[in-house]
């Protein structure tokens, strides 16, 4: 069951980059605020089995921002900051940044 949830998460990261990439959102930011928790509780889970008092926080927030930055780089080449969005912070470590996508 946990496994499921954490598909649908990624459905939601996949379905938000492609709004943004495709739909021309007014105000991304807005629908990022709106949904960010729903984009984020699986990586919270995650980091929750080695840290148990982990709570929702910016580096989390981040991760989630990488993981869709990736994937709109992926459908149109463009980061999130060409939507209007700020880019989200990137490690210089690609060995971390290919495993979170």
């Amino acid at each position: 069951m946990e496994e499921a949830v954490h598909v649908d998460q990624d459905k939601i990261r996949k379905l938000y980059a492609t709004l943004i990439s495709f739909c021309r959102i007014s105000n991304p930011h807005t629908l990022w605020d709106k949904y960010k928790k729903s984009m984020v509780e699986d990586i919270l889970w995650r980091l929750q089995r080695v840290h148990a008092h982990m709570t929702f926080n910016d580096h989390i927030h981040n991760v989630a921002l990488i993981i869709i930055e990736n994937k709109v780089l992926t459908m149109v080449g463009k980061k999130l900051q060409d939507f209007g969005m700020l880019s989200p912070r990137r490690p210089d470590d690609s060995y971390f940044n290919d495993k979170i996508a």
